[in-house]
């Protein structure tokens, strides 16, 4: 479809100037047909006009199209001036000024092709190096050159004895010259630059119209110069012939893609390859298809306007309105949704295992609940079976007494001592085991409580507890009741006296134990290797050990 409209379009252009030509040729005879004159001015300026349009149309980068476009601008000023210098201009001198106005375009045409060069292949965001603007300064020159000529003929040389300086009897001068190699040396350096950002791998032969048109263009500048008279007979009018070249250049880089545009999407659409893509027009006929396009209902790309709509075997039509109509293509999805089932299929084994994994846990909890209370209950009733067996034996006793009731009462305290200290070991054994210090408060309690129960026994008791610091640390505390437990029991057939002294002593806390009673307390040091036992006289001990963990703060 689109060689088609480019044939189309060719044929046109062809006509076009074969009927400009053709007009040429018959007025070239009769001076007097300025009527037909006009009419080949104006198709030559409505063909440049259009040709600037399309260009504004096809070249999508900004800075390519706006050096593009001016030199079309430049073309159609051309063209302009040529038309006012042969058909309304009457004035020999305005008519040369205007000759020389010819040359702007010759200098600045091939610095806006170098120019719009150094943009082709980047990003719209891109900026040419500003050294570059410098260019500017010598185009200037020599358009000035060329616009002073009458004050020192470098550029064109009249005949020395013209008393008006015609436009057709003239010769070349030095900046005629100079012209001309700028001419040619911003051309290359353009042509260079466009080749290095080339990266298409398109067959030679279609750079075959690009070498051609170059060719044609240098021969026509060359032997119109020269007054070549073949050249001179078939294409006299350097405007218009220089116009048509210059854009039968440009138009050669698109069709090679030197210059990119936004076209040729035949080829685009034959060349693709893994993709299931179409263009269609407002009434949804294809206008474009890639090679592995698949007919699509036109039912079905209307219903793909408002939402994405689910083809058979795991594809997905999308519509995405463009100029003129309808971006059609499909998306297969089915490796998407062959990955969602098995992530889905993952997503409940993870599910199940998950729930069997917090079933197995909370049972693991149990038991590990269970295990630790059983592991704690066998360390409290280690720490005072020997307590624990005592009270059972009393017991015993105490069923064995009968009426006996003072000897009772007598095993009774006996029991509430045992029992008092049972119940504050499991609490100080506790605290050990969290490693957590307990307050000094609560060894105070603690002995508190076990002589209170001494003194329904007879015990006279005496406490004084100040170790200088609000918390101990658990073993210390513990330490200190069990060896005031220990000498209780020891001594608990004959016990009459008892004072408790928990202090500080040169630096170190230590606990002091003075016991009125007739057994022998030295039998202590054997549990308590550090423990000084001390006989004041017969019926009282000294006992005195040393905390470790209570230093003094």
């Amino acid at each position: 479809m689109k060689a088609k409209t480019n044939g189309k379009t060719a044929v046109l252009v062809a006509l076009v100037v074969l009927a400009a030509s053709a007009i040429r040729m018959v007025t070239r005879s009769y001076e007097g047909e300025t009527v037909l004159r006009f009419v080949r001015s104006s198709l030559h300026l409505g063909l440049f006009t259009v040709w600037g349009l399309s260009l504004s149309r096809r070249v999508v980068q900004r800075e390519v199209r706006r050096n593009l476009c001016s030199i079309a601008g430049l073309v159609v000023f051309w063209l302009t001036i040529k038309t006012l210098k042969y058909y309304v201009v009457t004035n020999v001198n305005a008519a040369r000024y205007i000759w020389y106005l010819y040359y702007l375009p010759l200098v600045y045409i091939p610095l806006l092709i170098l120019f719009a060069s150094f943009y082709m292949g980047k990003a719209d965001s891109y900026r040419m190096p500003r050294r570059m603007n410098l260019l500017y300064i010598p185009a200037l020159l020599l358009f000035l050159l060329v616009m002073t000529n009458d004050l020192h003929q470098l550029v064109f040389r009249f005949p020395a004895d013209a008393v008006v300086f015609p436009t057709d009897d003239y010769t070349y001068g030095f900046g005629y010259y100079m012209v001309f190699g700028w001419f040619v040396a911003c051309t290359v350096a353009a042509f260079a630059l466009m080749l290095s950002h080339y990266k298409s791998n398109r067959k030679y032969k279609e750079f075959i119209p690009l070498l051609v048109s170059l060719f044609l263009t240098l021969f026509f500048i060359v032997t119109i110069g020269l007054r070549f008279p073949l050249t001179l007979y078939l294409a006299a009018d350097f405007s218009v012939g220089c116009c048509l070249l210059f854009a039968a250049v440009l138009e050669s880089c698109v069709y090679c893609g030197l210059i990119p545009t936004n076209t040729r999407y035949d080829e685009l659409f034959a060349a693709a390859v893994g993709n299931n893509a179409q263009i269609v027009d407002q009434d949804y006929r294809v206008r474009y298809a890639s090679r592995e396009a698949a007919g699509i209902p036109e039912q079905q790309m209307r219903q793909a306007e408002q939402r994405t709509v689910m083809l058979s075997e795991g594809k997905m039509l999308h519509n995405m309105p463009i100029s003129g109509g309808h971006a059609i293509w499909t998306e297969d999805i089915s490796e998407l949704i062959r990955l969602k089932e098995q992530l889905t299929a993952a997503r409940e084994e993870l599910i199940e295992r998950s729930a069997i994994l917090r079933y197995e846990y909370e049972l693991e909890k149990e038991r590990k609940t269970v295990e630790e209370q059983n592991r704690l209950y066998d360390l409290l009733t280690a720490a005072t079976q020997k307590q624990i067996d005592r009270i059972s034996a009393l017991m015993k006793a105490y069923e064995a007494v009968g009426e006996d009731v003072e000897a009772g009462r007598r095993i009774l305290s006996r029991i509430a001592v045992l029992g008092s200290y049972v119940k504050r070991k499991k609490h100080l054994t506790l605290s050990v085991y969290s490693s957590v210090d307990v307050a000094e408060e609560e060894l105070k309690n603690a002995l508190a409580e076990s002589i209170r129960y001494l003194q329904p026994m007879g015990v006279r008791c005496t406490m004084f507890v100040e170790t200088g610091r609000p918390y101990l640390p658990g073993e210390t505390a513990a330490l200190a009741y069990d060896f005031f437990e220990a000498a209780v029991e020891a001594a608990m057939d004959s016990l009459f006296a008892m004072t408790v002294t928990v202090s500080v002593v040169s630096g170190i806390l230590r606990i002091r134990l003075t016991v009125g009673c007739r057994e022998d307390l030295s039998v202590l040091t054997r549990d308590y290797p550090e423990a000084c036992a001390e006989r004041s006289d017969e019926d009282e001990w000294s006992l005195i050990l040393p905390l470790k963990g209570g230093t003094g703060g």
